[in-house]
């Protein structure tokens, strides 16, 4: 590990460039820093792509990852690294020694990300840990995938919230991903026991299956990722942009 995230990590302390001093908070776990770090080794990413800095963990997690990559490149952006955060983001990013590896943009995912498809910017691993809300997180992975090469990689953090949740079930209803990472890693046994209850009333009583929620009748266990999970990674199987699928293609999510 790189010797000052592991200082970080340990110590639970970080600085912004003016020297003042907070406690390290809202980072993700050590098991999902190495989860990125795999997911990274698994498509032999070189450029990739984050939203969300804040202090930067997981930035420092994926610039070790592909650092000494001829080529290495991460793209991170967010506006609240200097409202919110005082700049200690890039500060940890600068004292790591992966500066020059990083480009940073201090706006919002809905400017950023279409600008890099008109530069023709392609990324094989996208890290979304920013805004939760339904609508952004969405039209994050609609930008995203129009960038992200096919056996490229998606993670979610926080995927247990509501709005992330369902954009994951969009994503893997309706387009060409599959889930290669998921913590937890399996489901508890009421969770299955659940899920085999509504699928064995579903086949014994069909007309009650139009009257149970998507996520009840058909789990997120059955598309690979486990309820309430708080991280989940998915893989581009295919290119299947607009002009690969019919013009009124929709699955129920």
């Amino acid at each position: 590990m790189n010797p000052f995230l592991d200082s970080v990590l340990k110590t639970r302390r970080v600085r912004s460039p003016q020297g003042g001093e907070r406690e390290l908070g809202s980072e993700i776990s050590l098991d999902e820093g190495y989860l990125l770090q795999e997911a990274i080794q698994l498509t032999q990413a070189v450029t990739t792509l984050e939203i969300g800095l804040w202090y930067g963990v997981s930035t420092l997690f994926i610039c070790e990852a592909i650092s000494g990559k001829p080529g290495a490149h991460h793209i991170v952006m967010d506006p609240n690294q200097f409202r919110d955060c005082d700049g200690i983001g890039l500060n940890n990013v600068k004292e790591a020694g992966y500066e020059n590896i990083v480009e940073f943009y201090g706006q919002s995912s809905h400017i950023v990300l279409p600008q890099l498809e008109l530069k023709g910017v392609k990324v094989d691993f996208a890290f979304v840990d920013a805004s939760h809300l339904f609508d952004y997180t969405l039209l994050e992975f609609f930008y995203i995938d129009r960038i992200l090469r096919t056996g490229g990689i998606i993670a979610f953090d926080d995927a247990s919230m509501p709005g992330v949740q369902k954009v994951i079930r969009f994503i893997i209803t309706n387009r060409c991903y599959k889930v290669v990472q998921c913590i937890p890693a399996s489901a508890s046994w009421k969770q299955m026991a659940k899920h085999r209850l509504l699928k064995e009333v579903s086949r014994i009583c069909p007309p009650l299956k139009q009257l149970i929620r998507p996520e009840l009748r058909e789990p997120d266990i059955d598309r690979g990722f486990i309820p309430g999970a708080r991280y989940v990674a998915l893989r581009k199987e295919a290119d299947d942009s607009e002009d690969t699928r019919p013009w009124h293609f929709y699955h129920d999510f």
